[in-house]
C-alpha cells in the first residue's frame, strides 16, 4: 500500500499483526509536490506540481520523466494495450498523454 503527500511517499505493510510505514528515498530525484500515483506493470508513478512523472524503484525514487510543460500532472492511470503496459497522464496544461513503458523509460 502507498500513501502520497506534499513531499512524501510512504509505503505501508503488515508485519505481525502491525501496520509498518516506510518513507521512500532518493527523494531528491522527485521534484515538487506529489500529485497522483498509478501502479502500471506492478511499480509505481507519481505525478509532480513541476509537471514531470516519477518511477520508483521499490521505495527509492528512480527515473524522472518530464511530461507536462511545467504544469502539475493532475491524473495517472495505468492502461495495457495488447501486451504492452502504460501509462495515461493528465495535466494543468490541458493535455492527456498515453505512454508506453520501455524498461525503465516512459516513451
Amino acid at each position: 500500500m502507498v500513501a502520497t503527500c506534499t513531499r512524501e511517499v510512504n509505503f505501508y505493510s503488515f508485519e505481525r499483526g502491525i501496520l509498518k510505514c516506510t518513507q521512500g528515498s532518493g527523494w531528491g530525484k522527485a521534484p515538487g509536490a506529489v500529485l497522483c500515483q498509478a501502479f502500471a506493470d506492478g511499480t509505481l508513478f507519481t505525478g509532480c506540481h513541476d509537471g514531470s512523472i516519477v518511477r520508483w524503484d521499490g521505495e527509492t525514487a528512480g527515473v524522472v520523466t518530464p511530461a507536462h510543460k511545467e504544469s502539475p500532472v493532475y491524473v495517472l492511470t495505468a492502461r495495457r494495450a495488447g501486451s504492452t503496459p502504460g501509462l495515461i497522464s493528465g495535466g494543468k496544461d490541458g493535455t492527456i498523454v498515453v505512454w508506453s513503458i520501455a524498461g525503465s523509460e516512459l516513451i
